[in-house]
């Protein structure tokens, strides 16, 4: 099969049973030449690829889609350029006045996205959320610029947001829950390896956005439940990557909007809190006494990771290299145990947070559930050093360390990797019901998000 990339378009020249022609590779070369475009045979040409602009973007004049949104977003009123409504406006009004050849960088933030970058964001948001959603969400979002890992980026999310510090904080000094250090992970590949980074609970995407600049070959699966957070990670990763990246290889970021869920909860709806000033907090178990007048129950479509990864990378069953980042308030006691042995194993490597200790007792799900989660889980260093939960499972070999040296290291238990973490153990786990919790009715009951 014959290639000709042409900017963002491939052109397939191919007879049916897919060998190339001789009439196709005649009329590729000649088109090549006229254009003055190379060739390949196959796929040569390395690039990056960020959730390809989708078909609705083509299908709806550009001058439509910037009325839509100087209405929508009344953008006849002034408005901050630093604010995300104010760089849509900004973008809507270039648009209409036929300015729109060149990226949006007049807004001095650093922002690398083009025009047909944004609309795309607009449409794709416009499909998730309603617009009531939307304009709460655009409202109060700010464009900051920040250093991450040393790299220069312009991210977005709520002004009063504090979950963005955080974040920036763990992955900057590798302290937290992020003590596992992206730096760290085995991420380098040679010798034309592939590799996967799943992350699930992404939130605002800085996560995968230290692992996209970090590490430019691995492709990178990043998975959000809250419509609103989801569309900053939109502008946060596709505004900081530059979707014609040089890299050594070819890789494809894909940012989705679902709840990761087990199999029989894929495809439908469940019901999630989500706090516009604490980005990290997306969950179906708030603690009414938490409730915040600003909070929003969202109707969250939910999926199976398996699912997921089927949509997305179709033709790639497994990679060399597979990381996991699981941090998702809770998911990971509906994703762990859905998982297959071998589904489970094929991640080298998992890092993040459990949620045992947080959820309330009447939310809780069952203990046997939290079993099954915690005893996978505790196999990866990063659990095991710092997950109360892990404590359970003390004499556990933990055969899953960062620097994946299956072969050249004596493995520790669980108990010599945690440190004093464990004498406190006994009380934590009746305290917080680990044993105590008979079966998965309240966790599984979905109608709202308070417990």
């Amino acid at each position: 099969m014959v290639q000709i990339h042409i900017k963002r378009q491939t052109l397939f020249l191919s007879d049916k049973k897919e060998r190339c022609s001789p009439k196709a590779l005649l009329g590729a070369l000649l088109f090549g030449l006229i254009l003055e475009f190379r060739f390949f045979w196959k796929q040569e040409e390395s690039y990056t690829e960020i959730d390809p602009v989708s078909q609705s973007v083509y299908s709806l004049p550009r001058h439509d889609v910037a009325h839509e949104i100087l209405s929508v977003l009344k953008c006849e009123e002034k408005k901050e350029k630093n604010t995300l409504s104010g760089a849509f406006c900004y973008t809507a009004k270039k648009v209409v006045d036929n300015k729109i050849d060149y990226p949006i960088d007049t807004l001095k933030l650093n922002l690398k996205c083009d025009v047909e970058t944004i609309l795309q964001i607009w449409l794709l948001a416009r499909e998730k959320m309603s617009l009531d959603i939307m304009n709460l969400a655009l409202s109060d979002a700010i464009i900051t610029s920040r250093k991450l890992l040393g790299f220069d980026v312009s991210l977005v999310a709520p002004t009063n947001d504090i979950g963005i510090g955080t974040v920036l904080d763990e992955i900057n000094k590798g302290n937290g829950i992020a003590e596992y250090d992206i730096r760290k992970l085995p991420l380098l590949l040679k010798d034309g390896k592939s590799a996967m980074f799943t992350d699930l609970g992404s939130n605002l995407g800085l996560v995968s956005l230290a692992v996209a600049l970090l590490y430019p070959n691995v492709n990178i699966l990043s998975i959000e439940a809250a419509a609103p957070t989801w569309m900053y990670q939109q502008w946060n990763l596709k505004c900081n990557v530059q979707e014609t990246q040089i890299t050594e290889k070819n890789r494809a970021i894909h940012v989705v909007h679902a709840g990761a869920g087990s199999t029989d909860m894929n495809g439908k709806d469940t019901v999630m809190m989500w706090r516009p000033h604490a980005t990290t907090s997306t969950r179906s178990w708030t603690i009414r006494s938490e409730h915040f007048d600003e909070d929003l129950e969202l109707k969250i479509p939910m999926r199976t990771v398996r699912s997921i990864r089927k949509e997305y990378f179709p033709k790639t069953e497994s990679f060399d290299v597979e990381v996991m980042k699981i941090d998702c308030e809770g998911c990971e006691y509906n994703v762990i145990p859905d998982m297959s042995d071998k589904e489970f194993d094929a991640f080298d490597i998992a890092v993040g947070e459990v949620h045992w200790g947080y959820i309330p007792k009447v939310k809780k799900p069952s203990s046997k559930r939290g079993k099954m989660t915690h005893k996978k889980l505790c196999r990866h260093e990063n659990f095991a050093k710092q997950a109360m939960e892990c404590c359970a499972f003390g004499d556990m070999i933990v055969d899953h360390d960062l620097g994946m040296q299956k072969n050249n290291k004596t493995y520790k238990t669980v108990r010599e990797l945690s440190g004093k973490l464990c004498d406190s153990f006994e009380k934590w786990a009746k305290d917080k019901n680990l044993i105590d919790i008979p079966d998965d009715s309240n966790w599984l009951d979905r109608k709202s998000s308070m417990a």
